[in-house]
């Protein structure tokens, strides 16, 4: 897990079992476990991102609390299934410069613009969330699995 990239992986040993476990099953239920499986898991970072957005940073208008979603992105055929947790634009354009912060920022007229504090609500809830986030992928593919083989035999 990366600082700058916020992204999330498997680690391989656990990647390789879930593998297995996918390639017993037909590709439609394939597809299905899968997504299903990454929305619970992106579900959990979105909700700690929307109580650390609460917590820390003072709302002005809403429009950033409003912004903050969930979507799909990829597609289990090409191998690049994801999912993004972010904001939409435009409500949500500055939500890095908050997350992250800025440096003191001047015009090229010379005006001082000021900077921002860093919040890091968005950070900090993949630092802290992102191992019980893989952890539900896997439960959940595990489960509708498990759900399915029962199901079929």
């Amino acid at each position: 897990m990366g600082q700058d990239n916020l992204s999330l992986y498997f680690d391989p040993k656990s990647l390789a079992t879930v593998y297995a476990q996918l390639n017993q099953m037909s590709e439609i239920y394939r597809d299905a476990v899968v997504q299903k499986g990454l929305s619970e898991g992106a579900s959990i970072i979105r909700r700690e991102t929307n109580k650390n957005m609460h917590r820390l940073v003072k709302k002005r208008k809403g429009n950033l609390y409003g912004s903050l979603t969930k979507k799909k992105a990829g597609t289990v055929k090409r191998g690049d299934v994801r999912y993004q947790i972010g904001f939409r634009r435009t409500a949500g354009a500055a939500a890095h410069l908050i997350d992250k912060g800025t440096n003191e920022r001047w015009t090229k007229k010379g005006a001082y613009r000021g900077r921002v504090t860093p919040r890091l609500f968005h950070t900090m809830s993949v630092e802290r969330k992102g191992d019980a986030a893989l952890e539900r992928v896997a439960e959940s593919i595990k489960l509708s699995i498990d759900k399915i083989m029962n199901r079929n035999y």
